[in-house]
Order: C-alpha cells, then structure tokens, then sequence
C-alpha cells in the first residue's frame, strides 16, 4: 500500500517540476524595435571576435618547434630546447617549453626590453649555456 502512494506522490512533484518549464515565464519575445539598436551594437563589436577567429588571428611569433634549426639549443641537463626567434621589438626572444607547467615561456634580455621603451613584464634570472641574465617574461 505504501509504495503506490510513494510513487503517486512522486509522479505528482516530477510533474509540478515539468509543467513551469513547458510554459516559461509567460512573457513574450520583446518587440524588434526595441532591441534593434543593441543588436546593431553587439554585431559590430563582434567583427573584432570574428576577424581573431576566422581572419588573420592574433598576432603570434612563427612556428620554430623543430629541433633541427640553427637557431636552437639543447640543454642536456634539464632537457629542455631553446629556440632563438628574432623579434622587431626585443632583438632576440628566448622560447622554451617548461615540461612542469606544460607551457611555453618567451624571454627577452633585460637589456633588450628596457630598450623597447615596454613595462610591466615579469622580471627573472635565467641560466643558459652557462652564462647568466636577467630577463622578462612576455605574452606571446
């Protein structure tokens, strides 16, 4: 006898639950007029997102993830590949993969970003080669 009246009941709630969704709020769409101009808005503001996605893209440093180019070094031991990549801004940026955080840092000598007239980037000491230097860290 219990179990009917359990299920009866549950069928019941499930069903008050549904019958909001099935109906919505009850208000209407909004007229066209007024939501043109804030169409009209969010359309051209969006020609930035569509031309990042589907036109040229953000500006990016060109692939160098081949390790049979001159311009890269292998540090036996950490096991790491720097690629040297000419940059019109910083002369020279160091790129490597950090296998830690599965991520790649770019570099610039600090010397080369203070002549950039740039700020902001995070400050860093790095080794390479055997030879020391102060560095920034910069967004790709």
């Amino acid at each position: 006898m219990k179990k009917p009246l359990i299920k009866s009941i549950s069928a019941l709630l499930c069903l008050c639950c549904l019958v909001p969704a099935f109906f919505g709020c009850g208000s209407r769409a909004p007229e066209l007029e007024s939501v043109r101009d804030e169409f009209a808005a969010l359309i051209e503001k969006s020609a930035q997102v569509n031309d990042i996605f589907f036109g040229e893209g953000l500006p990016v440093y060109p692939r160098s993830d081949s390790t049979d180019e001159k311009n890269a070094l292998y540090d036996e031991a950490s096991g790491v590949y720097y690629w040297f990549i000419t940059d019109p801004d910083f002369r020279e940026v160091i790129k490597y993969y950090d296998g830690a955080d599965k991520k790649y840092y770019y570099l610039v000598r600090e010397e080369d970003y203070a002549a950039s007239g740039r700020s902001g980037a995070a400050q860093t000491n790095f080794s390479l080669a055997g030879e020391q230097f102060g560095c920034r860290i910069i967004e790709n």
